[in-house]
């Protein structure tokens, strides 16, 4: 039989891949991130723009009309020149009446909620997987006994059969060792799949169905 005892480490790592445990901490996390949102909405807020803008013009004007298609107007205008603007200033928080007070209040009730859900679900976890650990053990060693117990059964019968052909014990000495046999062999089989179902169990509890122990 395999060792079915696990490490601190091993029940560490089981916890952690749990999908409850999973969840429930990502739902703590996410409350963490709502209070530092409602915090944020206390404090003055630094803010700082600019805009950079590059413009070009041509204008040409005839001041008196000109004679024929190659008469040049007396009159030029062109530009070209760059623009800035940069604005920075402070935003302070002004009175709301109480509501971001409200909201950090709402913020920090969830949390406190998603941190006592977080540990409720750690310690179900570490609980269920102590309970299919001991109820893994515990098949593994009725299981154990059966087979010694069947092995037993099979020596006595085949010993009253024996003496049986040989004209030395009677048909009912060696019905009563088949009947033991029989009890023997069902005891083995239901305490085999018990522990199956241990396993199984063991594997829901830790998260991985993929890691049993082997029979």
């Amino acid at each position: 039989l395999s060792d079915t005892r696990l490490s601190d480490a091993m029940v560490k790592q089981a916890v952690s891949q749990r999908p409850d445990v999973l969840a429930a901490y990502a739902n703590a996390k996410a409350s963490e991130n709502r209070i530092r949102a409602a915090k944020a909405e206390f404090l003055p807020k630094i803010f700082l723009s600019g805009n950079i803008a590059y413009t070009t013009g041509h204008l040409a004007l005839s001041s008196v009309p000109g004679v024929g298609s190659d008469s040049a107007p007396t009159l030029n205008l062109s530009s070209n020149n760059f623009s800035s603007l940069i604005l920075g200033g402070v935003s302070i928080p002004v009175f709301d009446g109480g509501l971001r007070a409200a909201v950090m209040k709402q913020a920090q009730n969830q949390a406190d909620t998603a941190q006592t859900l977080l540990n409720r679900t750690l310690d179900q976890a570490v609980k269920q997987i102590i309970i299919a650990q001991n109820s893994l053990r515990a098949s593994l060693n009725a299981y154990a006994a059966a087979n010694k117990l069947q092995t037993a059964a099979q020596t006595t019968f085949d010993a009253a059969l024996g003496a049986y052909k040989q004209g030395v014990g009677s048909i009912t000495q060696a019905s009563i060792a088949q009947t033991g046999l029989i009890d023997a062999q069902l005891g083995q089989s239901d305490t085999y799949y018990a522990a199956l179902i241990a396993a199984a169990s063991l594997g829901f509890a830790t998260g991985s169905m993929g890691h049993t122990a082997g029979l």
